[in-house]
């Protein structure tokens, strides 16, 4: 006799059972990756915020280093009667809260990545784009003729573009169009807006303002600044054009470069002028550096013609309203570094921020 094979009969309730548990199943993997994506955009917020945060400390830290500045300025026109500006006063900051003893426990600050510094120039050692002589722009560094040709286009009152130029009809072509001005520039900054000039020819190294080759600015791509580390400075445009002053330049506090860009002057004239400051030591920025108070001192520069001096006079001068303030800091490590360039005037005893801009 054949016995038939015996069948498994499913429960009906097991199979309930089952079903359930696989939506469970389903559903706790859906809760926890949905928990995975909350915790981690919540990171991210945090993170975000902190960023916001220290970004906020960081800037209101660079304007106390630009409230240190103009203290030191308002100081320097208090305590004195000269109207002779040169680098030997104390206007002239290239430091930071730290060097200065702001901090109490610098040895904290420096682990932590908490960091204040500022650097002031004499805005009327540079210049003046509406006055000085484009011929004389091509001995500046980083300067060509398209160059020159860009800034004569931008501020002409036509739309009819210099050989190697550009016009409204140029900049109308770029994925954010925008017209020539047409107008004379109201601002140094407004060179990044002209064809060919970008932010590294404009900025150059020295970010910070303070004249000196820093490590930042001699490591290649590692930081801020990008810069090509050849143990070099290299100034972009910004260290040597203004658009304030009377147009005649600072011979205390003008550059070899820009003294250099003066019609007539040589680059050794330049040299012979930069050294003279410099004092007996050659060196700049130490105790027996020297300064010029009248036309007649250039008569004390060894070796500079009475052509030289002649020309010194009539485009130079020896006092300044106008200063730049450069003001970078953080406050950890790993958190943004701000940087706050800052113009100030000195009138009639008053001493005021007539322009700000975070770079």
């Amino acid at each position: 006799m054949i016995r038939p094979k015996s069948r498994r009969i499913l429960h009906p309730r097991r199979t309930h059972r089952g079903a359930v548990l696989i939506l469970v199943l389903i559903v706790f993997s859906g809760l926890s990756l949905l928990a995975f994506g909350l915790c981690h955009r919540t990171r991210l917020e945090l993170r975000m915020v902190r960023m916001r945060g220290d970004d906020l400390r960081a800037f209101y830290l660079a304007l106390g280093g630009v409230n240190r500045a103009v203290s030191a300025l308002r100081r320097d026109l208090a305590e004195r009667e000269e109207e002779v500006v040169h680098f030997g006063q104390p206007w002239h900051l290239a430091t930071s809260a730290a060097a200065e003893g702001f901090f109490i426990d610098l040895d904290d600050a420096r682990r932590t990545g908490f960091s204040l510094s500022y650097a002031t120039g004499d805005e009327e050692g540079r210049l003046n784009i509406g006055t000085s002589s484009p011929a004389g722009w091509l001995a500046l560094p980083g300067m060509d003729e398209a160059a020159v040709h860009a800034i004569l286009d931008w501020e002409d009152e036509d739309d009819s573009p210099e050989p190697q130029g550009a016009e409204t009809a140029d900049y109308m072509r770029q994925p954010y169009p925008y017209r020539a001005k047409n107008a004379p520039m109201e601002s140094v900054w407004e060179l990044a807006r002209l064809a060919g000039i970008d932010q590294r020819r404009l900025l150059g190294e020295d970010v910070n303002g303070n004249g000196a080759l820093d490590v930042n600015e001699d490591d290649g791509g590692a930081s801020w600044p990008p810069d090509n580390m050849d143990g070099r400075l290299d100034h972009g445009l910004i260290d040597y054009f203004t658009v304030y002053g009377d147009g005649k330049v600072n011979l205390n506090t003008a550059s070899g470069n820009v003294l250099s860009a003066l019609p007539g002057i040589e680059p050794a004239d330049a040299e012979e002028v930069v050294s003279f400051r410099a004092g007996p030591d050659r060196l700049s920025f130490t105790a027996d550096d020297q300064h010029f108070a009248s036309p007649e001192d250039l008569a004390n520069v060894p070796d500079l013609s009475a052509m030289a001096q002649e020309l010194l006079g009539e485009y130079g001068t020896f006092t300044s309203q106008y200063f730049r303030i450069v003001s970078q800091a953080s406050v950890r490590q790993e958190g943004p570094l701000v940087s706050l360039w800052a113009l100030v005037s000195r009138n009639d005893g008053e001493v005021q921020v007539v322009f700000l801009r975070r770079l």
